[in-house]
């Protein structure tokens, strides 16, 4: 790992520490060592939700900012790591509003075996590329677990877009899988905020051009983009990207 990336990486962690004890509505997260995505914020600040659905909650650090961020909406977790699951549950007497579905979801019911990483955020069905290892260095498998994966078509309901509802994901290469299984239930959400990468960072995975195109074949533009990351690169390698429904008021408290 260079010595640069990793002095990055530190300070970038110390910032955010610091930014999270100041904000009282993070403290118990952080108490059971979830740090929340104040990276979303951003896009919080101009987009209101009265829904959230989330994919690929990992222990709850996208569904802590999103609770807070929207006063009053459910957010619906989906998360298929056993230990994730276990972190994400000890969150509910803090963050009422959070439902957890202990399954990932994709175009298909079936069961899959997932790489577990070292970091468990880049934890994914698909396996790593060369490129993936020296992008971010560190970063390594070191399990498998065999996991349940449903569609979100299969198992929405009204609640779960009700209102302006968002659809996240952050399902590491799986996305395009994840949308063909909600094609019914995309008709429902106003917005989708999704992890796309640039580079090829596993095997077989869409890129964020694919993945632009095949939102726009279902009446999403794309509207912003959030979190460029470079790992340890010279060149983006992957970013938050924004889509909302074309035809629809978007803005904020629409």
């Amino acid at each position: 790992m260079s010595l640069g990336y990793a002095i990055r990486q530190k300070l970038r962690r110390a910032r955010k520490l610091a930014y999270i004890v100041a904000r009282p509505e993070y403290r118990a997260a952080m108490r059971r060592q979830t740090y929340p995505a104040i990276e979303h914020e951003e896009m919080f600040a101009s987009q209101r939700f009265d829904t959230v659905i989330d994919v690929g909650a990992n222990i709850g650090q996208f569904a802590v900012t999103a609770h807070c961020a929207n006063p009053g909406a459910p957010i619906f977790c989906f998360e298929p790591l056993t230990a994730c699951v276990s972190r994400l549950r000890a969150l509910l007497p803090h963050y009422p509003r959070l439902t957890v579905f202990d399954y990932g979801l994709g175009a298909e019911a079936a069961q899959f075996e997932i790489n577990v990483a070292s970091n468990l955020v880049s934890s994914s069905i698909l396996d790593f590329t060369d490129l993936q290892l020296e992008t971010y260095p560190g970063i390594t498998v070191v399990g498998k677990e065999m996991i349940r994966v449903d569609t979100l078509d299969a198992v929405a309901t009204p609640e779960m877009t009700n209102g302006r509802t968002l659809l996240k994901m952050d399902v590491q290469g799986f996305e395009l899988e994840v949308l063909k299984g909600s094609t019914a239930t995309l008709e429902r959400i106003a917005a989708v905020y999704l992890e796309a990468s640039f580079l090829p960072l596993y095997a077989g995975q869409p890129l964020a051009s694919d993945l632009v195109v095949w939102l726009d074949a279902q009446g999403f533009d794309l509207a912003a983009v959030y979190n460029v990351d470079h790992g340890a690169g010279s060149v983006p390698s992957q970013a938050d990207c924004l889509f909302l429904r074309r035809n629809k008021v978007t803005g904020a408290g629409a």
